[in-house]
């Protein structure tokens, strides 16, 4: 009896522990797929954009493999949900580009894709379901990108350099290689591609994911490895960039770290008279604004459920996305009517009446 009763108690044990963690995909199956929903679109993945180990974009950042989307009849059925692609119709200089397509267990499919801008870029990836449905999504940063330092006069001579290398494991893992620094160098012609010779500070950060068997990305683990002479202000960006890469399914996640981020972080300045460049209020204001564009009502929810502004520092972080024009008050107020609890609607209300451009007129 003894010996029994030890036995059921040991299946108890374990079923709590596995109902205590993500549900795990099946990692022997064959995982193959058609991508039958990116056909519907119009979209025949070619060999070179259907992903086998990884996805590195320095090697190719002329766009010679990728896919351009059409706005209307493609980007917008794959990223509308999250992001604003049909934006201003006479904004004819942004760019989607689908750069991979991997096929993942239980039917799903990671989808990498890069938004280009006049002057700037982003990478992302969602995971789609074989309908084509977005199931879950995040910020790459950018797959690779070179920012000039310009110093002593007109000489380009240094970089400061993201770049982000998505790798696959195990059926239904992946990892983004994330590296950002400063480094030295010249532009090499004919097309004047900076070659590095050194380097002034550098952060390596490998971010594992899997994919559960619902369709969401999870944050596993985070390695990091950086130089002795990083300084204090990429340091905070470093910080800033990794509650960035956390999926649209932790968002409640992502929020808590940047509350926490803007109250004890002495490189975010709130007061008033202090918005110049190098303060990191400005970073936070920016991730905190994309992660209200993916999801309104949970930054809402977020603000109506932490009242104590004294306490609560993303408040202030969201009252200066407003003070800036960083995004429109008329969308804030139209998120707000569509509060499903009238009292967290009041107060949301009554909290952002007076939120607008610092410097506006009357």
């Amino acid at each position: 009896m003894n010996a029994l009763r030890q036995f059921t108690v040991l299946l108890v044990a374990m079923a709590i522990g596995l109902g205590a963690c993500p549900m795990a995909v099946d990692k022997t199956a064959t995982v193959k797929s058609e991508f039958a929903f990116l056909k519907k679109l119009g979209i025949s993945p070619a060999r070179g954009i259907v992903l086998l180990d990884s996805l590195d974009r320095e090697c190719n950042i002329d766009f010679n493999d990728v896919l351009l989307l059409d706005r209307d009849e493609q980007a917008l059925p794959l990223l509308g949900k999250v992001i604003d692609v049909a934006g201003d119709p006479n904004q004819v200089d942004v760019m989607n580009y689908l750069v991979g397509v991997k096929a993942l267990p239980g039917n799903y499919t990671l989808a990498a894709f890069e938004r280009v801008y006049a002057e700037s870029m982003a990478a992302y990836v969602g995971i789609y379901d074989a309908q084509g449905e977005l199931i879950d999504f995040m910020n790459c940063g950018t797959w690779f990108q070179d920012v000039p330092l310009w110093e002593e006069g007109d000489s380009f001579n240094a970089v400061y350099r993201k770049k982000a290398l998505l790798k696959f494991g195990a059926p239904g893992e992946f990892y983004i290689e994330r590296c950002m620094g400063e480094y030295t160098g010249s532009a090499v012609e004919p097309d004047f591609r900076f070659a590095v010779n050194g380097c002034r500070w550098e952060i390596k950060k490998t971010f594992r994911y899997m994919v559960d068997a619902a369709g969401h990305i999870v944050l596993m683990r985070v390695v990091c490895n950086k130089s002795n002479d990083v300084t204090a202000d990429a340091s905070l960006r470093d910080k800033i960039d990794e509650i960035a890469r956390l999926p649209l399914s932790a968002g409640k996640e992502c929020l808590d770290r940047i509350n926490r981020l803007a109250t004890y972080s002495e490189q975010v300045r709130l007061g008033s008279g202090n918005a110049d460049a190098c303060n990191g209020l400005y970073d936070l204001a920016w991730l905190l604004s994309e992660r209200y564009t993916f999801d309104p009502q949970l930054v809402l929810a977020w603000v109506a459920s932490h009242r104590d502004v004294g306490k609560y520092k993303l408040t202030r972080v969201f009252k200066f996305i407003y003070e800036e024009g960083i995004l429109p008050k008329d969308g804030l107020v139209k998120d707000t009517e569509r509060m499903r609890d009238p009292e967290a609607r009041r107060y949301i209300e009554q909290l952002t009446a007076q939120w607008g451009p610092r410097y506006a007129v009357g």
